[in-house]
């Protein structure tokens, strides 16, 4: 019964970086065209929730996308694969890139 809970608790940082990665892969273009109802606005009204759920199917493929984009990252780095390892590392360029990006204006 408590092996599920046990897999989700293994994937947790996963699930939440992939998750917001997906929500700010829709909401930072967004940003740019002003106040976006359900993604680039305050909680405020019932109109708001409408939108969000409306948004969900862009979530979701976005999800999908990154999901499938990350998982060969994930796999343990290994000794004499230069050129994976290039990889990997020239992908933490664009999440650095988004840390400046983020934490800039603070």
């Amino acid at each position: 019964m408590w092996a599920p809970v046990v897999v989700i608790n293994l994937s947790a940082m996963t699930i939440l970086c992939r998750h917001q990665t997906a929500m700010l892969a829709a909401a930072v273009p967004a940003s740019f065209a002003g106040a976006v109802p359900g993604l680039t606005t305050g909680p405020d009204t019932v109109g708001w929730i409408l939108a969000r759920v409306a948004w969900m199917p862009v979530f979701a493929g976005l999800l999908i996308l990154i999901a499938r984009y990350a998982r060969r990252f994930e796999a343990p780095w290994q000794a004499g694969t230069r050129a994976a390892n290039v990889r990997r590392a020239a992908a933490g360029l664009p999440a650095t890139g988004f840390a400046v990006y983020a934490l800039g204006p603070a």
